[in-house]
Order: structure tokens, then sequence, then C-alpha cells
């Protein structure tokens, strides 16, 4: 059985360590989006991460519009991540379960930004409908995914219903891939 301290510092750094991670993938996706460099939600992300990724991309530069240096940080810290939950719930985990588990939780966690960035994208385009940035970086996040949907579906009664489907392509790839790579890395890391 699990102490409070111990599920104290679970969750301590279960937090810590999403809300950087989070970080990471956005500056990953503002990236690729091609989002200005000068808009306040870039310049947000770069400050908190720019003095970390710096070192790493003089020694793995960009693959056009992706930043492998922030990609390999996301690993990183995902291993870092389930590494001290391991040593703090279960004992020494095992290396190669840590990989396969930071893989899948960074690939989970990147299909849950674009998840939630449609259903904030509706939201918006319900209660401030116009031309925002934050309105301006979600249409440009989630248009890849909403495009060829929306090519098939066309507006029912004047209402856009493609963010159901895509939404739902989503999740069935969270539980069709991320979740038995969850399962299979927890198996070999704290087996």
């Amino acid at each position: 059985m699990f102490s409070s301290m111990n599920t104290a510092g679970a969750f301590l750094i279960n937090t810590i360590f999403d809300m950087y991670i989070f970080i990471l993938i956005m500056r990953i996706i503002l990236v690729a989006i091609r989002i200005d460099y000068y808009n306040p939600m870039s310049q947000f992300v770069v400050k908190l991460t720019q003095g970390i990724v710096t070192p790493i991309r003089k020694i793995i530069p960009n693959y056009k519009n992706l930043e492998l240096a922030t990609v390999l940080l996301v690993i990183l810290v995902e291993a870092l991540k389930f590494f001290l939950l391991g040593l703090l719930l279960v004992g020494i985990p095992n290396i190669f379960g840590i990989l396969v588990l930071s893989v899948a939780d960074a690939l989970q966690f990147s299909l849950n930004i674009f998840f939630y960035a449609i259903i904030i994208q509706a939201i918006f385009s319900w209660v401030q409908p116009g031309n925002t940035q934050i309105t301006y970086i979600l249409a440009r996040m989630t248009g890849p995914l909403m495009r060829p949907v929306q090519r098939t579906i066309p507006p029912i009664g004047g209402i856009d219903i493609t963010p159901i489907p895509v939404m739902i392509g989503l999740k069935l790839l969270i539980i069709l891939v991320t979740m038995p790579l969850l399962s299979l890395g927890q198996a070999m890391a704290f087996s």
C-alpha cells in the first residue's frame, strides 16, 4: 500500500513534468504550423524552452519544420518522469520499458492536445466568433486534421459537424495505438 507521501510525490512529479511536456509539444506544433515568432503564444513557449532546446539543437538540427531536438527533449523529459515515478512507487524500472512508456505517453499527449484544441476551437466559434490570435493558432493547428473531413462532409443546416468524426478518430488512435503501448511499457518497466 502506498503512503500519502508517495501519492503526493507522484502527483507533483506528474503535474510538473506534464506541464513542461505540454509546453515542449506546443513548441513542436507551433514551429510545424509556422506560427509567427513574435506571436505572444510563441514568445511564451520560446522563453520557457529556449535555454534547454538551443544546446541540443546545435547537435540535432531541425528537419524541415520538425524540431528534432525538441522531439528528443520530449522523450527525455518523459523518460525522466517515468523513471522518477518508478523509483518513488516500485523501485528501479527497466530502461527499455521507460523508453516505450515515454514514446507512448508523448504520442498520447500530442493526440490529446489536438483533441482539446478542436473542442476549444468549437467553443470559441460559438462564444466569440471572429479572428483572435488564439483562434488563428487553433485553426492552424487543427486545419490539417479538419480539412480532409470538411471536403467529405459538408455543413448540415449551416452547422459544421466535422469536429465530431475527427475527435472520434483521435480517441480511436489513443485507444488502439497509445494505450496498448502504454500497457506494454508498464509491463516492461515495472515488472
